[in-house]
This record gives C-alpha cells, structure tokens and sequence, in this order.
C-alpha cells in the first residue's frame, strides 16, 4: 500500500470535510475491499478522525493512478481497527504500517475515473506533480461524485460485486484473510443456482466491462490491435493478487510467528530489564544497611563521649 506519508494536511474544519481519498496499489486494493477497510499511515489521524459515518470515501489506485468510488465511511475514523491489515509476509512487526482507519461500504459502483479525468477537480490538493491531500471539500466532493456518477457500472456485474461484498465476512486476523482470498475465482457468469453469487474479485468485475470512461475533453486511449487499457490493467492486478495469494498460502503462519518471536523478544527485554533493577535495588539496599550500621556506630560514639563529659562535669562541680 502506498500514500503521501509526508504530507501535511489541508486541516479542513469538520464542517467543510466532504470527502477522503485513501490510497492502494494494484496488490492491496482487493483486500480493502474484502475486509471493508481503508487506511493510511498514521501521520494522517489528523483529519481521518474526523471522518464521521455517511462521509464520501474514494480509493486512488497508485498501480495505474485511477480513482475508484463511490464508497462512504461505515463507522468513524480510527486507529488500529484491524492492525493486522495489509501486512506483508516480508513485515518483521506483524502490524499494519496504516493505522489510520476507517470501515467502508459502497455507496454506487461505478467506472475508475483516470487521473487526467479528475485532476482539474483537486488541482487545489497537488503539491507536487505526483503528489496530492487526500483531504476533499465539499465543492470538489459533489463535483467528483457527479463525474463518478455520470458513468455508473454495469448493473449486472454492480449487483454481482455487491452481493459478493455483503457477504464477506470480517477478518480481524491475517491468516484468516489469507484463508479466505485463496477462495475467490473470476467466474462472471450467471449461477446455475439464481440463489448463489458468482464469487468475484473487485479487479474482475472491471476487466469485464469494457466500456471507457471519458471526460469532455478527454478519453482514456486504447491502442489498436491490443486489448483496452482498463481491460489489460486489471488483468495485470488478477496475476499478482494470485501470485500473491499463492505466496501468502504456502507462508500464512510466518507472520504469528514473527509476531510471536517478537513478543518474546519483548518479554525477554522486559525480564532483563527487571533483573537490572532488581540488582540494583539490592545494592541500595545493602549501602542503605551500611550507612544505617555506620550511623549506629557514631551514635554509641556520640553517646559514649556524652557520657564522659557528664562525668567530668560532676567531678568538676563537686
């Protein structure tokens, strides 16, 4: 998963947030949708905390720097909802880099938007050429949601992904995602069954409509002799979501065993460090029992000269 870790936000007031573009990459958008979950590095709490249930959501594909929507926020933003999100086999922690969260639903499925479409919409949000806040107000939320909307997506494969997403269920540990990403074909053809759903991935769903989406002005290209571009870039996501599947199957206990050496190694740190303090507290305890014998010592001392004084004070008096 990818974003603009740096980037400071536009800190727009509550009132004036109209929407939030979180960000995925070609192998990280399907378990976003799988598990309902955006999120972001935590740099970006800030203003994802005041997301609020109802708000416009989109995901901005870094793979092929499309825009996709329209979703809207399940619940409020937060940290850690699922910290075991997007964690790779690689990860030593076991815990997800975005834990800046929010669960989603679809509002209306429609067509990814390509960069050059919506661009001129959140010129504003760019500082640098790749680069922009994911931050939306409310004039350029209703203008993004009406480009989205003016290109909705096939309603049978809408209804088809929508059944299939109602369905899944909450995955709050890794492996237990691993399990069910493994189950997931690409059939888009109608059930011999009217009342089972044709499992599909999110990528699936748009390498089947080959319909483009154009703005007034511009069209994403399609060169001649060779499949759409939409078509061949999300053909492109299918074979690393199995090769990553595949990849995660064989290895699905590394990261409980990362996580479990890692919390050993805490315990271990831990131990240590008590060791040190225990040793230490019993050294202050034996110069305390020094010191307290010395002052023991000084005191008979003391009280030894005392009482000679008072003797020679007696025999000088009498």
């Amino acid at each position: 998963m990818s974003s603009n870790h740096s980037a400071p936000a536009r800190n727009l007031r509550k009132t004036d947030l109209g929407a939030v573009i979180f960000g995925a990459t070609h192998h990280t958008i399907n378990e976003c949708l799988s598990r309902h979950l955006f999120g972001l590095p935590e740099g970006h709490y800030s203003y994802i905390k005041n997301i609020k249930q109802g708000l416009v959501l989109f995901l901005f594909n870094y793979s092929d720097r499309k825009l996709h929507g329209i979703f809207e926020a399940a619940g409020p933003g937060q940290l850690n909802i699922d910290q075991y999100a997007w964690v790779t086999n690689e990860e030593n922690t076991g815990y997800t880099r975005y834990p800046a969260q929010v669960k989603i639903c679809i509002r209306k499925l429609c067509h990814p938007l390509c960069e050059e479409q919506f661009q001129h919409i959140i010129a504003h949000n760019y500082y640098e050429s790749k680069h922009f806040h994911f931050e939306l107000d409310r004039d350029q939320t209703g203008k993004l949601v009406s480009l989205f909307t003016s290109s909705p997506m096939n309603s049978s494969f809408s209804t088809k992904w929508n059944n299939l997403y109602s369905c899944l269920p909450a995955t709050p540990k890794r492996q237990e995602y691993n399990a069910h990403v493994s189950l997931e074909v690409t059939n888009l053809r109608q059930p011999e069954n009217p009342n089972q759903t044709s499992k599909v991935s999110y990528a699936s769903v748009l390498s089947r409509t080959n319909t483009t989406i154009a703005h007034p002005s511009k069209k994403c290209e399609v060169e001649h002799g060779q499949t759409s571009y939409l078509s061949g870039q999300q053909t492109q996501i299918e074979e690393n979501h199995e090769k990553d599947d595949s990849l995660e199957t064989s290895t699905n206990l590394q990261p409980l065993v990362a996580k479990l050496i890692q919390e050993f190694e805490v315990m271990k740190g831990y131990e240590m460090k008590q060791n040190v303090k225990i040793s230490r507290l019993e050294q202050e305890l034996d110069t305390s029992k020094q010191e307290i014998q010395q002052l023991r010592s000084r005191v008979g001392f003391l009280e030894s000269v005392s009482s000679s004084i008072a003797d020679l004070v007696k025999l000088v008096d009498s």
